[in-house]
């Protein structure tokens, strides 16, 4: 038994074996394409770079899209397919047409104070990462991570190159020197000798 768009009345493109091949190759391209522009762009900010009315359009084309997955045939399902590949690439000459930028590679990790460490690959990167209204981000290049490692002990340095696969899992700040006693409290090496 076939299942039946209850709108149109007609078998969706899901149903059959060969229709849901030949879709879901429509539905990888798409895929495809929207994720090569959300790495280069940053995921949602594309769209956000547009005017208004092609943000609306592009919107309305993602619903159809979207409908034509859950409702449509195979026929619909393809040529709402066309349709969004035609949507994303609009929306990226729109963006390059106005002067924007894809966004650098980056990675982010959480840090301990609830902050979060962006990196990027080199000094010109540091400049083009958009973090929004997040508060607490440190941009970092990796060539500053570099020189950060470079100006550790070659004993820490060098754990990394003994212990290949070893994963830093915690830090702590040495003390290099004797804590001062508190205020007015006398040491215990001011004690005289009881001989």
């Amino acid at each position: 038994m076939q299942a039946k768009n209850s709108l149109l009345g007609k078998a969706t493109w899901d149903h059959q074996q060969a229709n849901f091949l030949d879709g879901q190759q429509a539905l990888a391209e798409v895929d495809a394409l929207a994720m090569r522009l959300e790495s280069e762009w940053g995921v949602g900010r594309l769209r956000m770079l547009v005017p208004p009315d092609l943000r609306g359009r592009f919107d309305s084309q993602r619903m159809k899209f979207n409908l034509s997955q859950q409702r449509g045939d195979l026929a619909d399902l393809k040529l709402q397919c066309a349709r969004m590949q035609a949507a994303w690439r609009a929306l990226e000459a729109a963006a390059r047409a106005a002067g924007a930028t894809p966004a650098p590679e980056s990675w982010e990790c959480a840090l301990a104070d609830g902050g979060t460490m962006v990196l990027v690959r080199d000094a010109l990167d540091v400049g083009r990462v958009r973090v929004g209204k997040r508060k607490n981000v440190q941009i970092w290049s990796l060539e500053e991570v570099a020189r950060f490692i470079d100006a550790q002990p070659d004993a820490i340095r060098g754990l990394k190159a003994v212990f290949r696969g070893a994963v830093v899992e915690s830090v702590q700040a040495s003390q290099s020197a004797a804590p001062e006693p508190p205020a007015g409290a006398q040491a215990d090496f001011d004690d005289p000798i009881p001989f």
